[in-house]
């Protein structure tokens, strides 16, 4: 965990994760950084995140739609028929009050104040429903089963070819 964040005083650095920037010529950022640092495609499609304590959820299915990156309004529609009664929402507050007003669906807000929160709660569900944003990065490194609705101008997090993940 970060604990302590201060100013770069020329100290000496190991990892420069700010060097994918440079290797920006894919549409998945993971992409990006693992080129940066010459490391095998491969490792994309794999979890690499370890699985944390799996908690018992109210519900089978997770949903997280952040206020960015949307694309697909008829295909969350058309989703929420099946699962918004089964499902929960983790995410902010306000989040979950634009969610509720723009599909005029109940879903319950399941609070997760802290991110191991968010991830015990992903690796406890069935499925997570999503958009880009944290709770799909956690999911995808979880290699945890996924749909996702993708950015269409700027599709910059699908993984082609992994199995639990699929993009609407």
């Amino acid at each position: 965990y970060i604990t302590d964040v201060q100013l770069w005083q020329g100290e000496a650095i190991d990892f420069n994760l700010d060097k994918f920037r440079q290797h920006i010529k894919f549409n998945n950022l993971a992409l990006s950084h693992l080129d940066a640092f010459k490391l095998d495609f491969s490792n994309a499609t794999e979890s690499w995140l370890a699985k944390p304590k799996l908690r018992e959820l109210p519900k089978r299915f997770v949903i997280n739609r952040s206020v960015r990156y949307h694309g697909n309004y008829v295909e969350w529609v058309r989703i929420l028929r099946a699962i918004a009664k089964d499902s929960i929402f983790v995410g902010l507050p306000k989040e979950h009050e634009i969610f509720e007003y723009t599909f005029e669906m109940k879903v319950q807000y399941y609070p997760t104040p802290e991110i191991t929160d968010v991830l015990e709660t992903i690796a406890s569900c069935e499925k997570v429903f999503c958009n880009h944003s944290f709770p799909q990065a956690l999911a995808e490194g979880l290699a945890h089963p996924l749909h996702c609705e993708t950015f269409r101008p700027y599709p910059g997090a699908i993984f082609k070819n992994k199995q639990t993940s699929t993009y609407f």
